[in-house]
């Protein structure tokens, strides 16, 4: 019954086509690279950037890696920037990272991007399932 719907659905939108391709490809890739309904938000220039930008921040703090997902819905991109951390920095106070990610605001309005930004940090990497 459901996927006599979903194909009507995008039947619908001249995209019937795609039934395949958007359950099996695009939901289990969402906003990833291998995602090829989303690439674009990966390719845009300000991405590259705030990868740089991400690194940077991750060589200051001393985590251990930086991760950066970029989604677009229309105009609007969205970021989801994550950092993994050490065993010494994850006993650090809630206050510390609070500085930290007002420093990666300020960081983001002086590179251009108003949009939708979340920031996480972890001490397990496994909490960032769209990274893999």
């Amino acid at each position: 019954m459901k996927r006599t719907v979903a194909k009507i659905a995008l039947a619908q939108s001249c995209y019937g086509h795609f039934y395949i391709e958007h359950n099996r490809g695009h939901h289990a890739h969402v906003a990833t690279p291998e995602d090829p309904a989303s690439t674009m938000a990966a390719q845009a220039p300000i991405v590259s950037r705030v990868q740089r930008m991400c690194e940077e921040v991750r060589v200051e703090h001393r985590f251990d890696e930086s991760l950066v997902r970029a989604s677009t819905v229309g105009s609007r991109r969205d970021l989801e920037l994550a950092f993994v951390l050490d065993a010494d920095t994850s006993r650090r106070a809630v206050g510390f990272f609070d500085d930290i990610r007002a420093e990666i605001q300020q960081r983001l309005t002086a590179l251009g991007y108003h949009h939708s930004t979340s920031v996480m940090f972890t001490a397990q990497r496994g909490w960032m399932h769209w990274s893999r």
